[in-house]
């Protein structure tokens, strides 16, 4: 993400972010939509492609600390679905 902070972003916060994502390269802002400190942590972005949402999970236990990343994400428009469905998808999964 470009534009570093000194801290971990609080609820309603903005971070911007250069990517590339299943072969493609975008730009895009996330918005933290949810955070429950120290546990979850969710961002989301729209642009006029792609809608789509991070949500972060720290699970303490006997064991060392699990660290999930759940991602969804949505198109717009029919030749975006195609081209997710036959390959964006599968470059993201792998």
């Amino acid at each position: 993400m470009s534009g570093a902070v000194d801290h971990s972003l609080l609820l309603g916060e903005e971070a911007t972010e250069d990517f590339v994502a299943g072969g493609r390269e975008g730009h895009c802002v996330w918005r933290v939509t949810r955070r429950d400190e120290p546990f979850l942590w969710t961002i989301a972005t729209t642009t006029p492609q792609v809608r789509a949402e991070i949500t972060y999970r720290l699970t303490a236990g006997d064991a060392p600390t699990v660290f999930e990343r759940d991602m969804s994400y949505s198109t717009s428009g029919f030749w975006l679905g195609a081209l997710d469905f036959l390959l964006t998808r599968r470059r993201m999964e792998a």
